[in-house]
């Protein structure tokens, strides 16, 4: 029989990867985090209907991007079309 030589899991919001090498984060890297993102960015809730996150994620996958930068990039381009103006979110 072999040896299960699979890692133990952890927790993502435990872990970060920083060129490659996962390091444990801190509560107080947490708090900090926190504290600059409530500072420095607005947030935006976007619903849609049930299994289009999922349509939206595949998607976005398949381009590379996160998510959020998919959508960013998605309105940044209507925003041009509608004004001409180029902006980035």
């Amino acid at each position: 029989m072999e040896k299960d030589t699979r890692c133990e899991f952890v927790p993502l919001p435990e872990i970060k990867k920083r060129k490659g090498v996962i390091m444990a984060i801190s509560e107080a890297q947490k708090k900090a985090v926190a504290k600059y993102n409530a500072k420095s960015y607005d947030r935006i809730e976007l619903k849609v209907s049930k299994g289009k996150k999922d349509i939206i994620q595949q998607v976005a996958d398949l381009q590379g991007k996160s998510v959020n930068k998919y959508i960013k990039e998605a309105v940044e381009g209507k925003i041009k079309a509608d004004t001409g103006q180029n902006i980035e979110l």
